[in-house]
């Protein structure tokens, strides 16, 4: 009965925000700003500036805003997150511990686990519970959105997971730096504002623009998106499928090994293929750029 009725009220206050970006902003904020005796105004500046960025693309605009309408899988994977919170807020206001049984699920525990001791490790095993419930949850609406969309939604997913294993101190993230670079990653750290703020790592546009499609492509014409794509595809995609398992384990969502398949990303549509269909996919000839060259040649051969 405890958790239908503070998750149910949680959801109301939601839906009372739910139209309204900047509202949406303002009640994740308050999850940090309620009390400061609770000591977690500091862990605010990773998910706020994440917020922002949604804010910012107008992701999160109603669905019938004449001028921008906003995404259904981005609104609802962001509610899900700031509805776990705010449940576990009213459960940590109302004195229910997180071994109390109350919480209307996992991830709302894990939350009031950060409430109760606040630290860099707990916050991204909240935070990250939750968007990874909300992507297994939205598969479906995933699927409505186009192609690029669902690239950027794998990029943001595995670099909010890599984010993570770092924290842990994962010996395979970074080796030895990871003890280092831990602090600079962690969601009080400056670092995570800056990083949304460049285009070249979000785009800000959504519907996505013809210019963010050819950043997420990879179409590299300047130095930053030469450091953006080494840090993608040499610091963590050859890792990826041990950072999806870590995550499945670590957040108790085994779904998060079906969104990566021999390190390729796939949400949402690997989620609903047979395992010999992935491996299919994987076989599939794919002619490498020396290939292709020399097919270049020879037709520019025969042509002549």
């Amino acid at each position: 009965m405890v958790a239908t009725s503070f998750a149910a009220q949680a959801e109301a206050e939601l839906r009372e925000v739910e139209n309204d970006p900047r509202a949406r902003l303002e009640y994740a904020q308050a999850f940090f700003h309620h009390t400061a005796e609770e000591h977690v105004e500091n862990y605010a500046g990773s998910e706020v500036a994440f917020m922002e960025w949604e804010v910012r693309r107008g992701c999160l605009n109603a669905l019938d805003d004449p001028d921008h309408p906003g995404s259904v899988w981005w609104r609802s994977v962001n509610g899900s997150l700031l509805r776990d919170a705010r449940e576990a807020h009213l459960l940590f206001d109302a004195g229910h511990t997180s071994t109390s049984g109350s919480a209307s699920n996992p991830s709302v525990v894990l939350w009031q686990e950060f409430l109760e001791r606040p630290s860099a490790r707990t916050f991204y095993r909240a935070h990250n519970r939750s968007v990874a419930a909300g992507y297994v949850e939205f598969t479906a609406t995933a699927g409505d959105e186009r192609g690029h969309e669902q690239k950027l939604m794998n990029l943001v997913l595995y670099r909010v997971l890599f984010t993570h294993a770092v924290v842990e101190q994962q010996p395979w993230a970074f080796g030895w730096v990871s003890r280092f670079l831990a602090r600079w990653v962690g969601p009080t750290s400056p670092m995570v504002k800056y990083v949304v703020h460049r285009r070249d790592l979000y785009p800000t546009s959504y519907p996505l623009s013809k210019q963010d499609c050819d950043r997420l492509d990879r179409n590299i014409n300047h130095l930053g998106n030469l450091l953006v794509s080494l840090v993608d595809l040499i610091v963590i995609c050859y890792k990826l499928p041990r950072l999806y398992d870590f995550a499945a384990t670590e957040l108790d969502v085994p779904e998060l090994r079906s969104m990566c398949r021999h390190f390729m990303p796939c949400y949402p549509w690997g989620m609903r293929l047979h395992p010999n269909e992935m491996e299919a996919i994987e076989g599939t000839d794919r002619p490498s750029l020396l290939v292709r060259a020399a097919g270049w040649a020879l037709h520019g051969a025969v042509r002549t």
